[in-house]
């Protein structure tokens, strides 16, 4: 019932609960439909609930940074959805929205790092990484919210973009779709340095299959 308190809008015009409680009731009927009541008053069928979005858990202390992940995932769904060669390197497009959905994406702080090697300071920094349990953890210091411009120690400035060239939203999105490949298990470890350095080698093959 629509401005009901406990119910809000959802897909196709439907509407969903929102809370739980005991005069709240869910009853399955044929075709995988399922039909709801509040205070055993029937109000409507719907399709077995998919999921609607990925668990963001970024903490009282960064709610700002919601509006900006979003962009970012949604910017990513976009490729994956137009851009056949995307979705085809992800296994298909229902697998890579399926994997992005299911994920538990939180923060993390790991600062930039410099070291000083063949007479010239070398920044290194984390996008990202993802962990066990399909979790992606963001980092707070890294490209993600802050590129492409970063500053290494002695207040050098670097540009951390792969040599891509994309900033905002569009360097974040490609950071999730990385991280897509590690979820799906498409690649490996991002070790390596130089030549065998694995984390621009994926990085890579998702903006060059997405952008």
């Amino acid at each position: 019932m629509p401005g009901q308190a406990g119910w809000d809008g959802s897909l196709d015009g439907l509407y969903r609960i929102s809370r739980d409680g005991p005069h709240v009731g869910v009853d399955r009927i044929s075709g995988g439909r399922y039909r709801y009541a509040l205070d055993d008053v029937w109000l409507h069928s719907q399709t077995t609930p998919q999921n609607t979005g990925p668990t963001i858990l970024f903490g009282p202390n960064h709610q700002n940074l919601i509006q900006p992940f979003k962009d970012a995932f949604d910017e990513a769904v976009d490729r994956l959805k137009k851009k056949k060669d995307c979705a085809k390197l992800f296994g298909g497009l229902q697998n890579a929205l399926n994997t992005l959905n299911s994920a538990t994406y939180r923060l993390f702080n790991d600062p930039i790092k410099t070291t000083y090697k063949d007479g010239k300071f070398v920044p290194s920094v984390t996008g990202a990484m993802t962990a066990s349990g399909n979790t992606v953890f963001i980092n707070l210091a890294g490209p993600f919210f802050n590129g492409p411009d970063l500053k290494m120690s002695g207040n050098r400035p670097f540009k951390a973009d792969f040599g891509t060239g994309l900033k905002g939203t569009d360097l974040a999105a490609l950071l999730l779709l990385h991280e897509l490949g590690h979820e799906i298990g498409k690649w490996g470890s991002d070790a390596g340095v130089g030549d065998k350095d694995k984390n621009l080698e994926h990085t890579m093959a998702a903006y060059k299959a997405c952008f």
